[in-house]
């Protein structure tokens, strides 16, 4: 099962760098109060385990006298989604991810094709780039072109026609690189 924060300031608990999601008890949340917790996401948690919290979240608020049964989940700490109602096996799939790769690539590859196509990431992810030579040279053997007429190719151009073609979507990050998907 996940972990629990315990760490506080203030009022609020305050999540790690790691994947979590505060769970919110609708009822008290609509009768002005803030109740719920931040629910830690691990290569172990389980969907079980999520509506476990859930239901202990909920059993936790009985302001109006009998048990809460609606939640949402009102904030996610390093998932890319933003979904208060999300298919919570969808989550797990996104953290894992998030977890194995980096934010930045979950968060790009899902900016550019369907949550319902999350299972594909492994095999659409390409990978981050510093330029357009490293993945040209990644992808192409230049060794039977001699030394002298590699200056003579236009880097920039070659790798326009492959975002032309449709074949790779390019999503530009941090500090000039880039991150490519196949497109099929």
């Amino acid at each position: 099962m996940g972990k629990r924060f315990d760490k506080k300031i203030g009022l609020y608990t305050v999540p790690s760098e790691r994947t979590s999601i505060y769970i919110a008890d609708l009822a008290e949340y609509n009768d002005g109060n803030l109740e719920g917790d931040w629910f830690e996401i691990d290569d172990s948690t389980t969907v079980e385990d999520v509506h476990a919290a859930i239901k202990e979240i909920l059993e936790r608020g009985v302001s109006d006298g009998s048990p809460h049964e609606e939640w949402a989940i009102h904030d996610y700490n390093n998932i890319p989604l933003d979904s208060e109602y999300p298919d919570i096996e969808l989550v797990l799939k996104v953290a894992s991810l998030v977890r194995k790769h980096s934010y930045e690539e979950v968060a790009a590859f899902l900016k550019h094709f369907d949550e319902t196509q999350i299972d594909d990431f492994e095999r659409r992810a390409m990978g981050i780039y510093s330029s357009e030579e490293e993945y040209l040279d990644e992808v192409n053997d230049f060794s039977s072109i001699p030394e002298k007429f590699l200056t003579y190719l236009d880097y920039k151009k070659m790798f326009r026609d492959y975002e032309l073609s449709g074949e790779i979507i390019r999503e530009d990050v941090f500090g000039g690189d880039f991150i490519l998907f196949y497109n099929h």
